[in-house]
């Protein structure tokens, strides 16, 4: 499994030497005679803090297919998620412009998933076989973090303030899944369903991914703002490993894919450095591309078999938050 917490930190500091490096680049010799000093860029910085809370709707799993059979394993995705993100930024002026440059981290985690997944398969004449279904806890961590530039956009003929930008960041989401007390039910009429209680499976699934985007920042009344962001994931990697107790079955997997995010956030200021936020999110992740699992049974093994199909993570969330800013 990757190291999260290294990464990202590592990330972190890059990040943030990246931007001061680029706002000392860009600033015209009026504004870097008087920054003058590092103390005086660096107190220059504004800083925020929001912490939030969000409720998610949507799926994670995967989908196989060896030219006989078919099966698909989804593991709903509703459940309460907290987070807290931090912004750095470092304003400055482009000829008579306010720009500034930013580095943004975010680190979520599920308080409570516990939901029910499903396991089909159905053959290829499109007649479902064996289902079954398990109680689920979750457990969900992610991380993200973004390096951006944001410019001022003059408004003339409407009452708002207008700020538009670009990012460039890295995410990691990782997902671990312990199904207990399974229920069967078998499409052999010769046999009967069947139910185990206990632990009868643990699934754990880790999504990597880079993304683009751009951003728009609009001051619409003296408290209120309105922030749009729109990103591609041109490439992600997504990898998964399991162990089926009842069956000893061990197997991993791995694959690529694409996707994309949408954020719509709505903030209103109570005081100068505190504001309550609302916002709704879209994620959708999919690797779909170049699928290969490998497995162990009782006295049979197999690697890199091209018989999954994909491996995604598709949520929806609504979440209530404040920020901090100094």
């Amino acid at each position: 499994m990757v190291n999260v917490t290294r990464t990202c930190t590592l990330r972190i500091s890059g990040g943030l030497i990246i931007c001061l490096a680029f706002a000392c680049l860009v600033l015209p010799p009026s504004d870097a005679a008087a920054s003058g000093t590092v103390g005086d860029v660096l107190r220059r910085l504004e800083f925020a803090v929001e912490p939030s809370m969000w409720y998610s709707l949507g799926e994670a799993g995967f989908k196989g297919d060896d030219g006989e059979w078919s099966w698909k394993l989804v593991y709903p995705l509703d459940g309460w998620v907290a987070e807290i993100r931090a912004e750095s930024r470092f304003p400055f002026t482009i000829g008579h412009r306010r720009a500034g440059v930013s580095v943004r981290a975010r680190h979520a985690r599920s308080i409570r998933v516990n939901v029910t997944s499903t396991d089909t398969d159905w053959d290829s004449l499109g007649i479902v076989g064996d289902y079954s279904e398990s109680d689920c806890e979750a457990d969900i961590s992610m991380w993200d973090i973004d390096a951006a530039f944001s410019v001022h956009i003059p408004q003339h003929t409407i009452p708002v303030t207008l700020d538009i930008g670009a990012l460039a960041g890295y995410g990691v989401q990782s997902f671990g899944f312990t199904d207990t007390n399974l229920h069967v039910t078998v499409s052999d009429h010769s046999q009967t369903d069947y139910y185990r209680s206990g632990v009868n499976a643990y699934y754990n699934m880790e999504i990597r991914y880079g993304r683009l985007g751009a951003f728009g920042h609009m001051l619409t009344h003296e408290k209120l703002r309105c922030y749009l962001e729109a990103t591609y994931v041109p490439y992600l990697e997504a990898s998964g490993d399991a162990y089926w107790v009842l069956r000893e079955y061990r197997f991993w997997q791995a694959a690529g894919g694409k996707g994309y995010t949408l954020t719509v956030r709505a903030d209103y200021d109570i005081w100068d450095y505190l504001s309550i936020s609302t916002s709704l999110r879209r994620v959708s992740l999919v690797a779909d591309d170049d699928g290969l699992q490998g497995g162990a049974l009782p006295g049979d093994h197999y690697e890199d078999d091209p018989i999954l199909s994909e491996i995604t993570s598709k949520y929806f969330g609504v979440e209530v938050g404040a920020a901090l800013r100094f």
